[in-house]
């Protein structure tokens, strides 16, 4: 009980801190003005746009700077007011707090090693903002003035700056992005001739300008093709996602159709016949499994099978004698192991010994997985039967068109269009499903199902004259399957009893089948399986369980 009560307390200490330093914010509007310097340098000046719901001690900005180049002299204030700075490696906190207020931060600092200079021209390309950041941005415009008015000047954006940039007629370049959502890059790239800047000295005796110029043409080249194909993509997604849906409710209708009227012709054929007891094909547990369900009392029905091929011996009123361990099925041997080993002794079992079993909590987990082997072996003998049509030629069809969604999940994720995405996902789960899992009903299997529903269905109808007819062996199983669904015939257990010859012969029967008891014994395994499941319940229920831009660079911005 003490742990139970530390484990949790500990988690809730150590998320606390997470939880009382969350602050509410968002960030509408950044102007970020970058001014290049004649010697290389690049001053920054940005001004950030909070809203804050709550209270808050300060903003955050998070600076990485691209290799080789390093952020100095940063600084930050509020119209007139300084305000105070604090550097934990790459991220600066501003203090300045509050409560419930829309503020206006203004950063500076300086860029030193932040461009390149050429023969031809000198570039700064840089991001101000990069994948890692986890605020987006309501409003993002980003402007790059040269030392000096100049013409000529080439501007190229990348992911959310792209075909965002124009040129002032003093060089300035601006980058009107508009809103930048968080987690996204945005690299800004500006050249000017180098003439601009004679205090630097040059990163490499070579041209770069046309290389840079085809690079731009290059990007909006494939940016009209990619604005194309999505156009194309988008049109045929529609007519490929509406063929594809038609086609599959055709093949799933011809499917239950087909279904339907075998099973039609099976149950006319059944409800015709005379005998209502059906003949055994498998196992009373695999019957019951496949005809109906799992019920904790089928475990009792097992038993009373093995009673009644002579394995085992029912000597009085709940108690039980092996006699054999040669059963034919899996299944069967494993119940006889659980049984009269695991819970009895002495090859015997009665209701005390599994009581008594049961009493002890640590025999329940042990009880449930015995169980659950069991039920593996059981449903083992229902697949060696045949009583599915695995329609392999309709389900290799399927698969194979299969194929088309998945293709087209694939373009939708490189076109953006996620719509059209998230639909040919869900339709190509439902053909790789349908090829996969689909099977139906075989006649065998149809016939096997209607034949023991009927006999459910009818039971009260047997007269006493037709039930005598029954060999004793279709009367034992036909109780059993009663107690092994769990009782639906099972209530009229104490009609078996007034039949005067079927008592007398129950009563002379060598392997001891006494139905009168039955009721005690489903309910003892009943009991049985349920606290196994409470106790597995409760044990499960107590159970736990290099990004950036250019050059490395980039950064993002926040609050605390």
């Amino acid at each position: 009980m003490l742990k139970k009560f530390i484990f949790p307390t500990l988690i809730f200490l150590f998320l606390a801190p997470s939880f009382a330093y969350a602050v509410d914010f968002s960030i509408p509007d950044v102007k970020i003005d970058a001014y290049l310097q004649e010697n290389g340098d690049i001053n920054v000046n940005e001004r950030h746009t909070y809203i804050f719901d709550g209270k808050f001690n300060g903003i955050t900005r998070e600076i990485f700077p691209k290799k080789g180049a390093e952020i100095s002299d940063f600084m930050a204030n509020e119209g007139e007011k300084s305000l105070k700075v604090e550097r934990e490696g790459e991220l600066y906190k501003v203090h300045r707090s509050g409560k419930d207020e829309t503020i206006q931060v203004d950063l500076h600092y300086t860029i030193k090693n932040g461009m390149e200079k050429y023969t031809d021209i000198t570039e700064f390309y840089w991001p101000f903002f990069d994948d890692r950041n986890e605020a987006g941005y309501g409003k993002m415009t980003i402007a790059i003035h040269p030392p000096q008015p100049a013409d000529g000047a080439i501007a190229l954006g990348y992911d959310s700056a792209f075909k965002t940039e124009s040129v002032a007629d003093d060089g300035t370049v601006v980058f009107s992005m508009g809103e930048v959502e968080a987690g996204e890059n945005g690299d800004v790239r500006v050249a000017y001739d180098s003439t601009l800047f004679p205090a630097m000295t040059l990163t490499s005796d070579r041209s770069v300008k046309e290389e840079i110029v085809n690079e731009k043409k290059t990007m909006e080249e494939n940016a009209i093709i990619y604005a194309q194909n999505k156009r194309k993509t988008a049109s045929a997604a529609i007519w490929v996602l509406a063929g594809l849906t038609a086609l599959f409710v055709v093949i799933s209708m011809k499917e239950s159709n087909r279904s339907k009227r075998k099973r039609k012709a099976v149950m006319d054929d059944v409800y015709n016949q005379k005998r209502k007891i059906p003949e055994q094909q498998m196992s009373m547990p695999a019957t019951i499994f496949f005809t109906d369900s799992f019920h904790n009392e089928t475990i009792a029905a097992a038993l009373m099978d093995l009673v009644r091929q002579g394995y085992v011996k029912q000597t009085r009123e709940g108690h039980f004698q092996l006699v054999s361990r040669e059963a034919a099925e899996e299944h069967e041997r494993i119940l006889i192991s659980l049984l009269f080993d695991k819970i009895g002794r002495n090859n015997a079992f009665s209701i005390d010994d599994l009581e008594e079993y049961m009493e002890d909590k640590k025999n329940h987990i042990k009880y449930r997985d015995e169980i659950t082997r069991w039920k593996a072996a059981v449903t083992k003998e229902t697949t060696q039967h045949n009583l599915y049509d695995q329609r392999k030629t309709v389900r290799i069809a399927v698969g194979i068109l299969s194929i088309f969604p998945f293709w087209f999940i694939i373009m939708s994720a490189k076109y953006d269009l996620f719509l059209y995405m998230i639909l040919f996902i869900f339709l190509f789960i439902v053909y790789l499903g349908f090829s996969i899992f689909y099977k139906s009903l075989a006649e065998k299997g149809m016939r096997m199902r209607e034949e023991w529903r009927r006999l459910v269905d009818e039971f009260e109808q047997i007269s006493d004259w037709d039930w005598k007819l029954y060999s004793e062996d279709d009367r034992m199983r036909a109780i059993i399957y009663s107690l092994g669904i769990g009782g639906s015939i099972c209530t009229e257990t104490n009609r078996f009893t007034a039949f005067g010859e079927f008592a007398g012969e129950a009563a002379g029967i060598s392997s001891g089948f006494y139905p009168v008891h039955w009721p005690l014994l489903a309910s003892s395994f009943d009991t049985a399986g349920e606290q196994a499941k409470e106790t597995a319940a409760s044990q499960s229920s107590g159970s736990s369980s290099t990004s950036g831009g250019v050059g490395g660079g980039g950064g993002g911005s926040g609050a605390f």
